[in-house]
């Protein structure tokens, strides 16, 4: 195009994605190694955010480069009630700290069960989270 860049980076550039275009774009796209970090780390977040799990999949990859702490995509999962995200964040990255208490000094079982998420819980549970700790 004219514009110099793919339909993906002009979604990409909308409030919120063009409200999911960004993320349907990025499921027909063959290569996404192209975007920008920039673009890269918003098209994560909104994948995180809408549950939008190939697209996840995909992006996992950039964590190291882009910095991403594992706590933090954990934490938006949690906070969305994404349980399918969080298999997915169990299955690619490794390892994680359920004990961590650095979600307002809560750990992530205790995030999940005070927003009153059961799937997310019992993904935690199934992966070690202990139901009994203070």
């Amino acid at each position: 195009s004219d514009c110099g860049q793919t339909a993906l980076q002009v979604a990409l550039s909308l409030p919120d994605g063009g409200d999911g275009t960004a993320l349907y774009l990025a499921r027909r796209t063959a290569d996404l190694d192209y975007l920008q970090a920039p673009e890269k780390e918003r098209l994560l977040g909104y994948a995180l955010a809408r549950g939008t799990v190939t697209v996840l999949r995909r992006g996992l990859k950039w964590v190291e480069e882009l910095r991403t702490r594992k706590p933090e995509l954990l934490e938006v999962a949690v906070r969305t009630g994404q349980d399918e995200v969080l298999k997915v964040l169990f299955e690619e990255l490794h390892p994680l700290d359920l004990s961590s208490t650095e979600f307002g000094g809560q750990t992530l079982l205790h995030l999940a069960a005070g927003l009153g998420h059961p799937r997310c819980i019992s993904v935690l549970c199934q992966h070690g989270a202990e139901v009994n700790r203070p």
